[in-house]
């Protein structure tokens, strides 16, 4: 990629931020995004991500398009990696931001030969970039995205917080679908509820399912609405602590956009170290977030305030992964059942008592 002088972003006709990990990744792009729109309010802004976060993705305002890279089908290896080049560069793409540290992104961005290629420093393929920024490991993830732009003139006006910056989201007629799966349940949004999302990729984020159980069973015990939201993973997952909690699953039953509706909805979301965590931000629903064999000085806390992070601080064992792992190396995952329903309850409580008074 030959390297290119940096114009101006209102200069530019077409980025596209390409990013094709965990969902919770692509969530956070919304804040990228934005501050995109907000920079160059004419720019066309493309978002090139996996299946599985296509529909996450076209409820950014911000985002014009969203180009679906199937990089374990159709698009698989690089001759799929290839066809979807030859397509995409059709659209004249001027800049392309990649966060995504892996080489098959860099691979991809090169291939696309937009004139201006900006990755992290850190990256497995950082050579095949025009401009690599510092990945800055002490920042949140959102500000970290946003240094992408540190190689632009206006990035000067960028807010120092990415906390200051609120996405515009749009579900649109999936909101009406998440009414209507709330109130098939017998849930009602003029009433407090709590929504729980038990799940992760990794299985040692997960706080233990009897921890879940019995902290909703309190909620429950107080008059309070619950309800448990996942992915197809958790569905299992999910129907054993309703089984023991009495609260209503819909686990595997629903889109992104129908779950950024049920949060829009809810007043606390208690997760793990996962992305429903990054999804209530976008609509601004507090969350009580455990971390176990992460750490939120990796960067992924809630960025929504109030919001409540708990975590046993004096385990000289944590945290032992960046993204957590199949089984604690250990044998005990102390990390996260030493955090006890009491605990998550009178979080829960705290945050409830925050938004009734505000």
């Amino acid at each position: 990629m030959r390297r290119a002088s940096i114009p101006a972003l209102n200069s530019l006709r077409h980025v596209a931020l390409l990013q094709t990990a965990f969902i919770g990744d692509v969530a956070l792009l919304a804040y990228l995004a934005e501050a995109l729109r907000d920079l160059a309010p004419s720019l066309r802004i493309s978002l090139i991500t996996q299946p599985r976060a296509a529909s996450l993705a076209q409820c950014f305002n911000a985002v014009d398009a969203v180009r679906i890279y199937d990089k374990r089908a159709a698009h698989k290896g690089l001759a799929g990696m290839r066809v979807f080049a030859d397509e995409l560069r059709l659209e004249q793409i001027d800049c392309i931001l990649t966060p995504h540290p892996s080489l098959r992104s860099a691979l991809l961005t090169r291939l696309l030969r937009p004139a201006i290629g900006i990755g992290y420093d850190r990256s497995a393929g950082a050579w095949l970039f025009s401009r690599r920024v510092p990945y800055a490991r002490h920042l949140h993830e959102a500000d970290r995205l946003l240094r992408l732009l540190s190689v632009f003139p206006e990035y000067t006006k960028i807010p120092a917080d990415a906390s200051q910056i609120r996405p515009h989201i749009e579900v649109g007629a999936a909101q009406a679908r998440a009414d209507a799966r709330l109130a098939a349940l017998g849930l009602h949004t003029d009433r407090a509820m709590v929504v729980c999302a038990p799940g992760s990729e990794w299985a040692t984020k997960r706080w233990p399912e009897d921890r879940v159980a019995a902290c909703l069973s309190a909620l429950n015990r107080l008059g309070y609405q619950t309800l448990l939201i996942g992915a197809a993973g958790d569905s299992a997952l999910a129907k054993r602590i309703a089984e023991v909690s009495r609260t209503p699953s819909l686990a595997g039953q629903t889109s992104l956009a129908e779950v950024l509706g049920i949060l829009n909805r809810a007043r606390v979301l208690i997760s793990n170290d996962s992305a429903p965590a990054h999804l209530a931000g976008l609509v601004d629903c507090p969350v009580v977030a455990l971390f176990g064999p992460t750490a939120p000085i990796f960067g992924f806390r809630p960025l929504h305030r109030p919001s409540i992070v708990l975590e046993n601080t004096s385990l000289t064992c944590r945290p032992c992964s960046i993204h957590g792992g199949a089984t604690c190396p250990l044998g005990t995952h102390e990390c996260l059942r030493s955090i006890e329903p009491d605990r998550v309850l009178a979080a829960v409580q705290s945050l409830l008592g925050e938004e009734e008074q505000s």
